[in-house]
């Protein structure tokens, strides 16, 4: 009887203690440096420890806690998931899931030498370098030389030039088109026995750049609706007299920028308006005159300001 008490005593006993440390839990797994020397897909940093799964559900046991600065290689990402492949130092190539907020996508190659990057190794750069702008709103100013050949009875009839200042303002719905008004006013000069007279230019219209943003040299062209004013005083008899003319007229044309940085650049550009006044007035007093076609050209340098352009991270 005491032998069949005892036999049964040790049989029971290892079972006892399996049911024990099947109830204790698991021990937590430490983060270790996973590598992506082997699989496919997009190279990819892990930004902090993370946990890999065998299916997307973050309540099941890990596969493995990814140490920061681990590489992988992210074959497809679903909602806040990412399928990636990994080097295991145990069991080799393994593939899992982990939260697409924990990683950071590197251009192909980057993770090329299977090692862990430094911490201080900055992020390498996502696409081109971006060295121009020409989205978003713009604002520039400069100097402007304008001439006016004229074709009528009242004005000087032939060709005048003079110097002064021009203002633009616009904003780039994407970069290749913006939309853009402009002012600018010149002081030509007038026939030897009359005095000089002002011309405005007021304008509307598109501007569609080349070449932005990987390039530092923009080219655009620029058409739209420009409306010219002129204004002369003359003396008559030693009587002061004021003679005006207006109209509406095309004006097309085109120039360069040339950015320093992103935001800021110097710029060039010339344009030219064609069309008729029709309205003329002396002493504020309607007049009828005679008139064809008037040709205006403006030379313009200056700068012009993308604010957008200081508000990016950017590459020299």
């Amino acid at each position: 009887m005491l032998a069949v008490l005892l036999a049964a005593f040790e049989f029971a006993a290892p079972r006892a203690s399996v049911a024990q440390n099947a109830q204790q839990p698991p021990a937590p797994q430490q983060p270790i440096p996973l590598t992506s020397d082997r699989g496919f897909g997009t190279p990819a940093a892990v930004l902090e420890n993370a946990a890999v799964f065998l299916l997307p559900d973050a309540t099941r046991l890990p596969l493995r806690i990814a140490q920061a600065g681990s590489q992988v290689r992210v074959i497809r990402q679903a909602g806040e998931w990412s399928t990636v492949q990994f080097q295991d130092p145990e069991y080799g190539l393994r593939t899992g899931y982990i939260q697409s907020r924990f990683l950071r996508l590197q251009p192909t190659g980057a993770a090329e030498t299977g090692g862990v990057p430094s911490a201080t190794q900055p992020p390498a750069p996502s696409g081109p370098p971006i060295r121009s702008e020409s989205t978003g709103f713009f604002v520039g100013g400069g100097f402007e030389g304008a001439s006016i050949d004229t074709n009528d009875s009242a004005l000087d009839s032939k060709s005048r030039g003079g110097v002064g200042g021009g203002f633009e303002a616009g904003y780039g719905v994407s970069r290749l088109l913006a939309i853009y008004g402009a002012f600018s006013a010149a002081g030509i000069n007038g026939e030897a026995d009359t005095s000089n007279y002002s011309l405005k230019n007021y304008d509307i219209g598109a501007r569609i750049h080349f070449a932005a943003p990987p390039r530092r040299t923009v080219a655009f062209l620029q058409a739209g609706f420009s409306w010219r004013a002129v204004s002369q005083d003359l003396m008559v008899d030693s009587f002061a007299h004021t003679l005006e003319a207006s109209g509406p007229g095309a004006s097309f044309g085109g120039g360069v920028n040339v950015h320093i940085t992103p935001a800021f650049a110097v710029s060039t550009s010339a344009s030219w308006t064609v069309g008729d006044f029709t309205s003329y007035k002396f002493d504020n007093q309607e007049i009828v005159v005679d008139s064809s076609n008037t040709t205006s050209a403006r030379f313009h340098i200056g700068v012009v300001w993308f604010p957008r352009g200081a508000r990016v991270n950017r590459t020299p």
